[in-house]
Formats: structure tokens, sequence, C-alpha cells
């Protein structure tokens, strides 16, 4: 492959650039008849690990590794983090055969060093303070590890990391180029790692998982002009036997309001429901509300339940022993993946954090709780800015009987892949009026806000994806299907043509 880094002059300035004596490669330089090609700039490193796609922001921050020789360190795990006092920042990268790295949509582009014991010393209060009131990010290394989620985790415990200085190389308003230098010592053990990693596993079995459970909460504040229908309802097991304790959630949506409520049975598995509706309406207004249950019971299932409530009568839902789903979360690699794994029913609920799944260190998972003879899928990823994103991944549609397990289901996460992109008039010109995008797949759509022509979407998979892209004084557009590749980053240019309706 060749070198991506090209020498510089020992000091440049060009117009909106500084740059210093350090090398910075060809794909990082700004070309103003070329203004996005910075978003190809991932294609010409030797690894997709070396690219990370953090935010939505235009902002890149990209570098080289080197060791204290000077020398580029190829293939090094890097972590990059950035404290925002209230909430911190932590991602994970690889650099590439050459010791380069990217990262697109940083918190910051600027960079600070971590001071040493001595320097930590000599500083003055005022100094120490205006150091960590520094918003900037910070780089470590991990020489010598394998690029795995518990290989991470093990740096931290065999002492792995080794702080980076950054130097500033280039730098324009919106991106910035540094040479990280750190000790390229490695603290790496095989025999270490594999105790570590069944000590580690071994500490999360023993931990109690405790699920999370709703609270109960009345119906909203009704209107006056509503009335009032009480529906009685029994939660009971197979052989008549009342639950006590299970929550019921209950939504009637009449296209106005909710009737959103949480009530928890009595001793025999009893409890009432609340609904308000406008009175004196069509039969349409009352055949076109919107009902659903969702059932909560300890021991049993949790998940959505058939809903047709008479006023009239004793209301009975036949809760029957839970299905369960077991498997292993794997990446790309085929490495353990502790990721944020849920049950996803494909009817309506009101399911919330009851259904997320436990997923441990070696990337095992088990969930109990399914209700029978509910469609659902297992479904997971990882959109944060806080952390690495990560691709979505789901299972195919299941139903199981009570009692029935589905058991060996293997979820491997792909490389996460992104989207940026510019929103341009019929000139060519950013659409600084306020677009709405929704990026929509199957049966998701995920919402940006365009203020300024531009946009990005990270943590996906390999679609197919559309862009709807609506804006005042334009007519709406619909971009063609787009398949994206592992780890890519593909950057679309959406025209959008006049409305001249609205002109």
């Amino acid at each position: 492959m060749m070198n991506l880094l090209v020498a510089l002059s020992c000091m440049l300035v060009v117009q909106g650039e500084v740059a210093g004596g350090e090398p910075v490669p060809d794909w990082f330089r700004y070309d103003p008849g070329k203004p996005y090609e910075i978003f190809d700039a991932w294609r010409g490193l030797s690894t997709r690990e070396a690219a990370l796609y953090w935010r939505s922001n235009w902002n890149v921050l990209a570098g080289v590794l080197k060791n204290e020789k000077g020398e580029p360190m190829p293939f090094c795990n890097l972590a990059v983090t950035y404290d925002a006092v209230i909430r911190g920042y932590h991602a994970t990268l690889r650099t590439d055969e050459d010791g380069c790295f990217v990262v697109y949509g940083p918190p910051s582009v600027d960079c600070k060093n971590r001071p040493t014991k001595e320097q930590y010393q000599e500083m003055t209060p005022e100094e120490r303070l205006a150091h960590s009131n520094k918003r900037a990010c910070e780089f470590s290394a991990c020489p010598g590890f394998p690029y795995s989620q518990m290989a991470y985790a093990y740096a931290r415990e065999a002492r792995g990391y080794r702080p980076c200085t950054a130097e500033l190389a280039m730098r324009r308003e919106d991106r910035a180029f540094y040479v990280l230098t750190c000790d390229d010592t490695s603290t790496f053990d095989p025999k270490g790692f594999e105790d570590f990693r069944k000590k580690y596993v071994a500490d999360q079995r023993e931990r109690a998982f405790r699920p999370w459970r709703d609270k109960p909460r009345p119906v909203e504040d009704p209107a006056r002009d509503r009335e009032r229908h009480i529906y009685r309802l029994q939660v009971v097991t197979s052989d008549g036997k009342g639950i006590p304790g299970a929550l019921v959630k209950f939504v009637a949506y009449d296209g106005q309001v909710g009737n959103r409520q949480v009530v928890e049975t009595d001793h025999d598995g009893q409890c009432s429901l609340d609904e308000y509706l406008l009175g004196g309406r069509g039969d349409d207004y009352y055949e076109d509300v919107i009902r659903y249950l969702t059932v909560d019971a300890p021991g049993y299932g949790v998940g959505p339940v058939p809903c047709n409530l008479c006023e009239d009568q004793m209301n009975t839902i036949v809760i029957e022993k839970p299905a369960a789903v077991s498997g292993t979360a794997l990446d790309y690699n085929g490495n353990p993946l502790h990721y944020d794994l849920r049950v996803k029913y494909s009817n309506r609920n009101e399911c919330a954090f009851e259904v997320w799944i436990p997923v441990l260190a070696d990337g095992s998972f088990s969930f109990e709780r399914i209700m029978p003879g509910q469609p659902f899928r297992v479904e997971g990823g990882v959109i944060s800015f806080q952390t690495t994103p990560k691709a979505p991944v789901r299972t195919d549609e299941s139903v199981l009987a009570p009692g029935e397990r589905k058991a060996d289901v293997r979820l491997t996460v792909p490389m996460a892949a992104a989207i940026y992109g510019v929103v341009v008039d019929d000139a060519g010109d950013l659409v600084t009026a306020t677009s709405d995008l929704h990026l929509l797949h199957e049966d998701d759509a995920r919402y940006y806000e365009c203020r300024d022509g531009r946009f990005g979407f990270q943590a996906l998979g390999h679609g197919p994806y559309r862009l709807r892209v609506q804006a005042a004084g334009f007519k709406e557009y619909l971009t063609g299907p787009l398949e994206l590749k592992p780890g890519e980053l593909r950057f679309v240019k959406i025209p959008l043509e006049c409305d001249e309706a609205d002109q």
C-alpha cells in the first residue's frame, strides 16, 4: 500500500490552515475544489478499524501514532476520551499499517496532554484548574494487545494503557491532525489475558441481575367533556389461579389522548382500568380507538397480551408458562461482544426496560420471560455518542409456545457504517433553511433536523436505507435505496428542487 504520509516543510501557513514540521497525509489537506474529499479519507487506510464514525458533526480529528523513537506504531489499539464534566465520552479504534487513524465527528478537534506526576506537582492550583476545565480529547494506546472488547478491559487490569502526547501538525476550523507519541512497551501476557477472561466472566455470572419493573401510575387527568369507562380485569395462570403483583399497562388512544396507566393486581390477581372517551360521537370514532395491554407478571412473561375488553363482565387474561431465548453476541472478528440487546415484540406494547437482555462479557445472553404466542425478535445496537457506535443487528421473527426455548441464537454484529451528506439547492449551494431528514430502514426511522445543509448518521448496518428530505420552499425528496458495506462511510449529495407553489 502507498504510504499515506507525505513530507511537509518545517513551518507552513496556508489560508485557513496552520501546519507544523510534522508530516501530514495528502488525504487530510483541504482542497477548495474538492470540499468533501475528507469523507473519502478512510478508503486510503489499510484497515476499517482505523476509522471511527462517532457523532453527526462535521469535524474531523486524525493523526499518526509513533513510538518514542519516531517510528509509526501499526495496528495498535487506541482509546479516545472526552470529559464534558457532566458526562464522559469514550470510544475505541485501531491504527492502520502506517499508524494512521481518522475520527469523524469527534466531540472536539482540540487535544490535551495528560501531565506527568512531576508536571502536575509543579503546576499552580490555577493551572491545574485550567487544565481540568479545558474541553479537549485525550488519547491513550494499548501496544501489543489484540483488538477486542475483552482485550481493552484486560488492558486496564494489566496497566497496558499508555498516555499519548499529542503534537499538533495541522489545523483548520473543522479539522486537526496530530502526531501522537507514546511508550510502545507492551504488558500483554497471553496467559494473564486468559486468566483475566475467566475471572471476569465468572464474576459477572455471580452478580444477580434484577430486571427493571415499572411503577403503578394512574391515567392522565381526563378532560371534563369525557365519559369514564371502567374495565374489570383478572390476570390468572393457565389453571385459573390469580396472579398477585402483576403490572398491567393499558393504552386507549383515540387520536387525542392515550389513556395511559399502569395498575398492579391485588392478591386475587384483579384490578380495574379506566378509560375516558368523548361522548356523543359516531361509530367511526369508537371503532378507531386503539387499545392494547401489556402485562409484567412476576415469575411469568412480560409483553403484550390480547386486548378484548368488555365493561359488563370480568375480563380474564390467562398467562401461561413463559418461553425463553438464549445465545451469543459476537463482533465481526468472532470475539465475544458485550452489547445492548432487547426483545422487540411485533404487536403493540408498552414494554420499556423490562425486556432488556443482559449480555455477559463472554457474549452469552438469556432471556427467560418471553410472552408465549407473541411474535418477537431479538435486536440490538449502540447509537450513543458517549461510546463507540455499533451497527444494529436483529434475528428473524419467532413465535414460541409456552415453556419453549429458542437456544443457540448467534448474533454477529458487523462493522458500523455511516452516512454523511449535504442538502443543496438547484445552484449547488447548501440549503440553510431547516430541513427535516428521515433515515428510513424497514420498520425503523431516525430523524435529523438539518440547520446548515449538512447531516450525518452513524451506527448503521448494510441497509438498504433511504433518505427523505423535507424543507420549506422545496419539493420533498426521497433517495433511492442505499446499500452500505461493513465499515463504509457513504457521502451523499441531496439536490432539492424549488417548489413554485410555495413561492
